[in-house]
């Protein structure tokens, strides 16, 4: 079963969508990492309520529950815009390392509790370790280990990898969404990977699914750090579905009663993404980021009429 909206097709043949079987940074700049929770939540001990499953794991910045067959992680940093520390990093690495061999973990739901879904890494607490050597025990280097293994960890998860995306959805957010099997968009879902704003590449992952969009729009968003709102993310398939935000909740219960298979839900509470901008924007994209190097771009884009270049 498939949504019949345009917006929901998925092209791809090898994606999971069986219950059944066993960094980055805001492109508003570090602004938000001002929070003084920031360093309440990184390098001290992680606090815990009972480990047992018939309620929540709560860390200070994510939250872990089991409902009927979902694992269903929060993480829940709104003032930081729900940015990575290491500390959440890790306590995601273990209960993946619990979740992972449970065949009663039909499926994981992740989702971001506030303004947005996840702003990537924390770059505040990078910059503070800078002084710091590189190798194990440095904070950085740390961090982007862990991060980059917990992505390479949810692509290859065996069961269904739901993403329930809002808001900012930027560097490790959108590593977090589109490496995994099923990333659902909302109206106020925005990808991008801003780390090239301070002369970095797009990391987690996205050197893979950036070039595996329609035409040289992947290179426009890794060269530009370039933002795709909701329709475009579907229209680039860096989203599988698009869902009312305010359905979320509702699409949650429905999955964890959901005897088998997740996409007839998802299908059920799919909806038209609407026109895709950057669609609109591809000759022109493909004419000036087809050229054979950065010089050849930068001079085909100054010959160009619209805005957005």
């Amino acid at each position: 079963m498939r949504c019949s909206s345009s917006s929901c097709r998925w092209r791809r043949t090898n994606r999971r969508t069986s219950c059944r079987s066993p960094s980055s940074w805001c492109a508003r700049g570090p602004a938000w990492a001002t929070s003084s929770s920031a360093s309440r939540n990184c390098g001290g001990p992680i606090a815990r309520t009972r480990s047992s499953d018939a309620r929540p794991l709560v860390t200070d910045s994510i939250r872990f529950e089991r409902r009927a067959g979902l694992g269903i992680a929060t993480l829940d940093r709104d003032k930081a815009l729900n940015a990575l520390t290491l500390d959440m990093i890790r306590a995601f690495h273990r209960k993946l390392d619990e979740w992972e061999p449970d065949s009663s973990v039909r499926a994981v739901v992740l989702r971001g509790a506030g303004r947005a879904f996840c702003a990537g890494g924390d770059v505040r607490l990078v910059a503070a370790a800078r002084n710091q050597p590189p190798g194990p025990g440095d904070y950085k280097t740390d961090l982007f280990t862990e991060e980059f293994r917990l992505i390479q960890r949810l692509h290859r998860f065996p069961r269904p990898w739901i993403a329930l995306t809002h808001g900012i959805t930027m560097g490790g957010g959108a590593g977090l969404s589109v490496n995994g099997s099923h990333s659902v968009a909302s109206e106020s879902t925005v990808v991008a990977m801003p780390e090239v704003f301070i002369g970095s590449f797009p990391d987690v992952g996205g050197s893979r699914f950036l070039r595996r969009v329609p035409g040289r729009i992947g290179l426009y968003l890794a060269l530009t750090g370039g933002r795709a709102d909701s329709a475009d993310a579907v229209h680039l398939e860096l989203a599988r579905y698009f869902v009312q935000q305010a359905r979320f909740e509702e699409l949650v219960a429905a999955l964890a009663n959901a005897p088998g298979t997740v996409e007839p839900v998802l299908a059920r509470f799919c909806s038209d993404a609407g026109p895709s901008r950057l669609a609109t924007l591809r000759p022109a994209i493909d004419r000036c980021f087809g050229a054979g190097s950065v010089e050849a771009i930068v001079a085909a884009l100054r010959q160009e009429q619209g805005e957005w270049a």
